[in-house]
């Protein structure tokens, strides 16, 4: 029995969709995450410092380091369980933030700081609370990774904002979205009330 030309073309048009949603899925996974936290996560910000300078040559990246990141290493509450606890490089470990009492008045919002480091998430949040993943950093390196050190610059806006967070580092937050389930993304960077 000989098919129609048509159920030929119908089968060869199925299986050229099912290839392109296939390949489109698969080059929609790295963005796509992180583009439903930035539309449907709460906003918070984190104090950060740089790094080091800005550098054209590691292209227009400025790189951060998070008070957050830091503030595990002076005895916050559930970091011992971490810390001794083997393989914990390779789990997301998660950071119950609060609203920062200390936030500089010169920022436009209010930063969060942590108040607990857990290897699951916690079921008692209070109001007030989120919650943010971060990654356990390699022994020896005492603290942890919430996998946003590195902020885009466009190269005209580089220097200028070198000089600003050289000049302020007291007052340099990102603004950051969160999710119900600790997921995150950088979204903008202050440094007093001026945005990058």
């Amino acid at each position: 029995m000989m098919r129609s030309p048509q159920t030929k073309l119908s089968k060869s048009t199925w299986r050229f969709g099912i290839i392109f949603a296939v390949q489109l899925a698969i080059v929609l996974a790295g963005p796509l995450p992180k583009a439903i936290v930035r539309v449907t996560g709460s906003t918070i910000a984190l104090r950060t410092a740089p790094a080091g300078p800005y550098d054209s040559l590691l292209g227009r990246y400025v790189t951060l380091r998070y008070a957050a990141e830091r503030a595990v290493r002076s005895g916050l509450p559930g970091w011992n369980d971490i810390a001794n606890k083997p393989n914990t490089q390779s789990r997301p470990i998660y950071l119950t933030l609060e609203p920062d009492p200390k936030s500089p008045p010169s920022l436009p919002m209010q930063t969060w700081r942590p108040v607990a480091i857990a290897l699951d998430p916690p079921r008692d949040l209070v109001q007030g609370q989120k919650l943010i993943k971060a990654y356990y950093r390699q022994p020896g390196r005492r603290g942890v990774d919430l996998g946003m050190s590195q902020y885009f610059v466009p190269e005209e806006r580089g220097e200028l904002l070198d000089k600003d967070m050289t000049a302020n580092r007291s007052a340099i937050a990102a603004e950051v979205k969160v999710d119900r389930w600790g997921n995150s993304v950088l979204v903008k960077l202050w440094v007093e009330d001026r945005s990058y």
